[in-house]
């Protein structure tokens, strides 16, 4: 199992053009702690993201699904449960939401999202915010745009999904930020994955810097170039942060 960390960055930009930048780091099957990387960095970091799946797995011989974690079953992934982060501050929750489940019958991705895997979701979730009072960011099925995704081009049926989930989250949530955020390479004036400034809180989008076979550091403008045109398109065009 591959062993890694993330940056988690984000944008908070107020009705007054603020910028406030928030930075959390990203656990992947890791020794760390929101407590040992917080001692390790010399400061308390203000977010956290993690991931979870929907339904949450399936059945060991694949002909059916779990929409919670079974009786009894540890996550190797411990950053699942919020209720398990031990920094002893408020940082947010950044959870990351994927449809990546597919039973043996190759039942896969946005099939397997029914409403009751999402209020499942919510009502684990919203426990979770209600036990430790922690602000929650859902990043919901993420790079949709992406063909590595099993939920991926599929705007159609993506947003349909998107809009049974938003007002089922909020029902069981109501403080929850749902965040929408296309692999960053959606091309200029493709709209036919974004439902609606109604639908959602928080437009992001994923960025990612591999070096390119060298190992150098990243270009001052990599960033900036490559949030456009998703942050002008939608962030600014609908006063999201």
């Amino acid at each position: 199992m591959t062993k890694s960390i993330s940056l988690l960055v984000y944008f908070a930009v107020s009705a007054t053009a603020v910028q406030q930048l928030t930075l959390g780091p990203w656990f992947w099957y890791t020794d760390n702690t929101c407590a040992s990387w917080n001692k390790l960095m010399g400061r308390n970091y203000p977010t956290f993201e993690a991931e979870t799946s929907i339904p949450y797995n399936v059945t060991a011989d694949g002909t059916g699904v779990y929409l919670d974690p079974p009786a009894g079953y540890t996550d190797p992934n411990f950053m699942k449960d919020i209720r398990n982060w031990n920094d002893g501050t408020n940082a947010s929750a950044f959870m990351t939401v994927y449809a990546d489940q597919q039973l043996a019958n190759g039942t896969n991705g946005l099939d397997l999202v029914s409403d009751e895997a999402i209020i499942h979701l919510a009502q684990r979730l919203g426990a979770m915010v209600n036990e430790t009072g922690r602000a929650l960011y859902i990043r919901w099925l993420p790079e949709m745009n992406g063909s590595w995704m099993l939920y991926g081009l599929q705007p159609t049926y993506y947003v349909s999904v998107w809009k049974r989930m938003y007002p089922i989250m909020k029902q069981y949530i109501p403080t929850v930020q749902l965040v929408w955020a296309p692999n960053y390479d959606l091309q200029p004036n493709d709209t036919s994955y974004w439902p609606g400034p109604d639908y959602v809180d928080v437009v992001g989008t994923s960025v990612y810097y591999k070096g390119f076979g060298t190992n150098g550091p990243m270009p001052a403008s990599y960033i900036a170039e490559s949030m456009s045109p998703v942050y002008p398109e939608y962030s600014t065009a609908y006063n999201k942060p």
